[in-house]
């Protein structure tokens, strides 16, 4: 999958840096309300991302009026502040003499000097990582799309009432749901440990673990299924000095649950470990 749009400066390593993922800014937030969201689609007619985008806009969002439309739109439109945009976009960062490339979720506000660069992020998640460009990348993220939107409507929501809350405060707050829940992962996304269940796994949690399909992940999401919490991750493998970023949300309401990231010293660091359980409450 190709993505049209690309960022020179992307991810949110400003915030990474400094070891903290920044709040929502007021001011952003209140524009965003006061906005009409454009929902873009990707310009690749042969993905199924369009056809999961618009179904869970659908069934999620409430937060605020949208639109769909196409990409070619997104270039003309990108220059009204009176708009907010959801799209698909790629970046890249480097650490030292490497460089990344990743495929990322954005949710910004429009800018009157109609540039992708310029736009305002209100909300920027990272999606995967993109090491080789014949992967399938669309595989990669396509089933998180629903949970993130559910996501992003409960951040804005929690912020409206709460302004510029940390994402550290907000797990705080949520404390004590994941022990009353199933945590469903992906087995690419876990340690040997919890994927071959070769320890007690209940000294560390004492709430239920499902290896779960992308699909069941994606429908649960869409569904808004009770009492299941979905971990998500981006990870960047075999390629230790690149940032991870590994969370978990509610299916039923997009409460966010969990979050670590940091930089990976190892190929274990971005995926879901025994360290984490520990961690849970």
């Amino acid at each position: 999958m190709k993505n049209y749009f690309f960022l020179l400066v992307s991810f949110f390593l400003l915030g990474v840096k400094s070891q903290e993922i920044p709040p929502i800014k007021k001011e952003r937030l209140n524009r965003f309300f006061s906005s009409k969201l454009m929902v873009v689609k990707n310009e690749d007619p042969f993905g199924s991302y369009n056809e999961v985008l618009v179904k869970s806009m659908e069934k999620i969002w409430k937060l605020t009026p949208y639109e769909v439309i196409e990409s070619s739109e997104f270039e003309k439109k990108m220059s009204n502040p009176n708009l907010s945009f959801l799209y698909l976009s790629e970046g890249e960062y480097s650490e030292g003499n490497k460089t990344a490339r990743m495929n990322l979720f954005n949710l910004s506000l429009g800018n009157r000097a109609g540039k992708i660069n310029g736009l305002q992020d209100v909300i920027l998640v990272p999606l995967n990582y993109i090491w080789k460009e014949e992967e399938d990348q669309e595989s990669e993220f396509l089933y998180k799309v629903p949970g993130l939107l559910r996501m992003f409507q409960y951040v804005l929501e929690i912020n409206k009432t709460t302004p510029e809350i940390s994402l550290e405060n907000i797990c705080k707050q949520n404390e004590g749901n994941l022990p009353n829940m199933e945590v469903w992962f992906l087995e690419d996304n876990v340690t040997n440990e919890l994927k071959n269940n070769s320890v007690d796994l209940q000294k560390y949690f004492k709430g239920s673990i499902k290896l779960a399909s992308k699909e069941e992940m994606m429908n649960a999401a869409l569904n808004g299924q009770s009492n299941v919490a979905l971990g998500y991750c981006f990870d960047p493998g075999n390629n230790p000095g690149f940032y991870y970023l590994k969370f978990i949300i509610s299916a039923s309401d997009g409460k966010v649950l969990y979050y670590r990231f940091g930089k990976a010293t190892s190929a274990r660091d971005g995926k879901f470990s025994i360290s984490d359980l520990k961690s849970f409450k």
